[in-house]
């Protein structure tokens, strides 16, 4: 008999006034608007009905906000996150704090981001 498996949730973080403009957040540490800090506290009803044993966040202000505003009081931050890019950054090739975020479009499989040729150097 085959156990069966848990689910994985997945929480992007709230609002910040950048990601309100289409601005690409990256690695700043922007706070949450308070339209943010409401849609977190939105999911605490729901999340706090279902069995989470671990909760991870990123060290970022507004993620940590996000998973306390929806409940997770216990989430853990990962200060050290993997470094896959190429430039030794994970998630960070090509985009830059100014560039704009590329719309998704409902049904349709996500568009690479940025758009067009990247190039990424070490360092």
């Amino acid at each position: 008999m085959m156990a069966r498996m848990g689910e994985l949730i997945l929480l992007r973080h709230g609002e910040t006034e950048w990601s309100r403009s289409g601005r690409h957040t990256g690695r700043t540490d922007l706070p949450l608007t308070r339209e943010g800090e409401a849609a977190a506290a939105a999911l605490a009803p729901a999340l706090a009905a279902r069995p989470i044993r671990a909760a991870f966040t990123s060290p970022a202000r507004r993620a940590v906000r996000t998973a306390i505003l929806a409940g997770l009081t216990d989430a853990r931050e990962d200060r050290d996150p993997p470094r896959s890019g190429p430039n030794g950054r994970a998630g960070t090739c090509g985009a830059t704090a100014s560039s704009p975020v590329t719309p998704t479009i409902p049904g349709r499989p996500s568009t690479r981001w940025p758009p067009g040729p990247t190039r990424c150097s070490a360092g």
